[in-house]
């Protein structure tokens, strides 16, 4: 037992060094999470989003990775989930001159907030186990309206939602593996994996000449991955502790832009580069706990750290590349927007009765504000003229969260089922012990009924028969008593495979219990299936907020804008589909 657990972690310890090269010889990633806003499954939202600790299904790939020790059975999941907005900006100030309507956001100079777009999003995902501890899963995710979503300008006072809108439309996959030596531990490492892009434009224009323009473009894609690594901890049978850390996403995109303007032969080039940092979902490290006080009742609790005070806001920064270009082009340099860290608060519970088939949840989450108030950051305190004018509008607040959900599950629990290679071992062992008794002399005549077969607690969510240890090898099976003179000897059933040796347990190819690796495989078909089916609403409540702009603000260039509020909600509804086997 212990040389197959030592060749397991080694063969596990494989697996992660595999993953943590390829990750390091890929880029830091630049791409999106809506993950980190909307959360994964319905069952997790339904409970607030306190996952890092409670995921116990597919979702687990992006909550903590170690917890893909702990899906109930290997499963398929397809969540949709739609997303209706009721975000709004209230209009205070006075009417501007020039304005013949007195609404500056009906003029084409004064333009509105940018616009939010209701969206359906499907994600799918599985949980697999493996031999030798392991366990895999994976996340896609894609908006069905808008999969990805890219429309950024360079600085100016158009309200953006810094979490909201394009944010979330976005492609995203997420992989990871997980082992567990010991029932009581496990480990987890995954990756996001997106794209990182570069163009370049290069740009060749002749005014006042016949000679042809010439513009020439260039797209590079390289695959970028940012890494999640968890560990899950049960030091009783009730109590599961989590903690997991991933890495920063966004999408950055370089543009070169190369203009050789001519004219009556002089030459006038004009170079830019362009950064756009899109899509941002911050570097995070969650700490979560998930009990069971009484067997009917799982409570729930999240802490998770955002380093949004790494945030590059939603603009792109246009830099003139040489002196020519600087003297005749100026564009407004990146601003402080007031972020900040963060630590978001989530709590769940999940209530099941009917045998664990029906479950009901709710959960509660706080986020405070990453951004200041538009116009109250630090920076914006500092003038140095037209130069840092502060005359962005990026809006977030403190948002509470309330959530509801429900499910049902069909079909048996996988504890509950036994291995049909158990049934046919005993099956076998009392035809063995009933065709020797009959050919032993009635004094002699001593029939052993077959033990069953001894079974320690499921670990993980699993099954018995799939976390059984060596001394549950299978019954034994008692030896024939020489036959009587003059009878037939008895006739045997075909014998069973010893754990494992790897041969045919029947005709029908099922390999024995391996209690070695402490799993037992059907290469062929499955013991048994289940089903379940999760909903959630969840209404997350932004706090209204007033922003009037100084009169330093107004002198160092806001036109519009200058007092109004925000607010609303964000509401989710989502239905989750579950096919499991074991």
């Amino acid at each position: 037992m212990a040389r197959h657990n030592a060749r397991g972690a080694a063969a596990a310890l494989r697996i992660l060094c595999v993953l943590c090269a390829w990750w390091a010889a890929c880029p830091v990633a630049r791409a999106n999470a809506p993950e980190d806003v909307q959360g994964v499954g319905a069952r997790i939202n339904g409970m607030g989003g306190a996952g890092t600790a409670a995921a116990v299904d597919f979702s687990a790939t992006y909550y903590n990775p170690a917890n893909l020790s702990r899906c109930a059975n290997s499963q398929l999941g397809v969540d949709i989930r739609h997303t209706l907005y009721n975000l709004e900006m209230d209009d205070q100030g006075p009417a501007l001159a020039g304005d013949p309507d007195g609404d500056p956001t009906t003029d084409e100079d004064y333009p509105t907030p940018k616009p939010l777009r209701n969206q359906t999003r499907v994600t799918m995902g599985f949980c697999n186990h493996l031999p030798f501890g392991l366990s895999f899963g994976m996340v896609f995710g894609i908006g069905l309206q808008n999969p990805m979503t890219l429309d950024q300008s360079t600085l100016n006072q158009r309200p953006h939602w810094l979490l909201y809108g394009e944010q979330l439309e976005a492609l995203s996959i997420a992989l990871a593996v997980s082992y567990s030596p010991i029932p009581e531990l496990s480990f987890g490492l995954g990756a996001s994996i997106l794209i990182h892009s570069a163009l370049s434009i290069n740009t060749g224009i002749t005014v006042l000449s016949d000679t042809p323009s010439e513009v020439v473009f260039q797209w590079d894609l390289q695959p970028a991955a940012a890494i999640y690594f968890g560990v899950n901890a049960s030091p009783v049978d009730w109590l599961h502790i989590g903690l997991t850390y991933r890495g920063a996403l966004y999408h950055d995109l370089e543009t070169p832009v190369n203009i050789d303007a001519s004219a009556l032969g002089l030459a006038i080039p004009i170079q830019l580069f362009v950064q756009s940092a899109a899509w941002y979902t911050p570097r995070q490290v969650a700490f979560g706990v998930s009990a069971e006080p009484i067997s009917a009742l799982t409570l729930a609790m999240d802490l998770t750290w955002y380093n949004y005070a790494a945030h590059p806001g939603p603009f792109l920064v246009a830099t003139p590349d040489n002196e020519l270009t600087a003297a005749a082009v100026s564009f407004p340099l990146r601003e402080d927007h007031g972020q900040r860290n963060v630590v978001v608060t989530r709590l769940g519970a999940e209530l099941r009765m009917l045998d664990d088939a029906l479950a009901i949840r709710a959960g509660y989450g706080f986020r405070p504000s990453a951004v200041s108030r538009p116009g109250t950051s630090a920076g914006c305190q500092v003038r140095s003229g037209m130069s840092d004018p502060c005359r962005a509008n990026v809006l977030d607040a403190n948002t509470h969260s309330i959530a509801l959900g429900v499910g049902y599950r069909f079909g048996d629990r996988p504890d509950t089922q036994a291995h049909p290679l158990e049934q046919a071992a005993e099956r076998t062992a009392e035809d063995d012990a009933a065709q020797t008794a009959s050919a032993e002399p009635e004094p002699a005549r001593q029939v052993a009924a077959a033990p069953a077969s001894a079974s320690n607690p499921p670990t993980g969510g699993q099954p018995a028969w799939a976390t059984r240890g060596t001394s549950a090898q299978g019954p034994a099976t008692p030896a024939p008593a020489p036959p009587a003179a003059g009878s037939a000897p008895a006739q045997r059933s075909a014998p069973v495979a010893q754990a494992g040796s790897g041969q045919p347990a029947d005709e029908g190819g099922r390999v024995a219990l391996d209690p070695e690796n402490q799993r037992t495989y059907d290469p062929h078909r499955s013991v048994g299936a289940n089903a379940a089916i999760d909903v959630f609403f969840r209404a997350n409540m932004m706090k209204s907020q007033r922003v009037t702009r100084s009169a330093d603000d107004i002198a160092n260039g806001i036109d519009y804008w200058q007092s109004y509020s925000y607010g609303g909600a964000v509401l989710d509804i989502g239905v989750t589909l579950t096919i499991g086997w074991y």
